[in-house]
């Protein structure tokens, strides 16, 4: 579907670092300015950890953010409203959704590997 940027790993220090590498379940937030969010629950020694918009790591603090395409030159990701359209469409089923769906939501967070140019 797209790309993912987190800050690197530092430890797991609070909004300064990845989420450790793992399975997670996730529930839907609506109260940011966004009014679709997928929260982390269960992440250990951290909180808040939601998966939303941003292109270039310092729109980060502690969360994972979603792009179309990955832009090793300025370590970014592009396209970020659009990747995020897609998740919040392949969650509901459509892209005007009436009612929330009962589905799960599972995320798996891998290593981290450093990428340096588009593979």
């Amino acid at each position: 579907m797209g790309y993912t940027l987190e800050l690197p790993w530092k430890w797991n220090e609070q909004n300064v670092s990845a989420i450790p590498a793992g399975s997670y379940s996730g529930h839907l937030r609506y109260d940011k300015d966004d009014h679709w969010r997928i929260q982390l629950n269960d992440v250990q020694g951290r909180s808040g950890v939601q998966i939303h918009i941003g292109n270039v790591p310092r729109e980060i603090q502690g969360c994972v953010l979603v792009g179309k395409a990955w832009d090793g030159k300025t370590c970014a990701i592009t396209d970020s409203a659009v990747a995020y359209r897609e998740l919040k469409k392949a969650f509901y089923g459509t892209e005007h959704p009436k009612e929330t769906p009962r589905n799960s939501i599972s995320v798996v967070i891998e290593m981290a590997r450093n990428i340096r140019s588009e593979p």
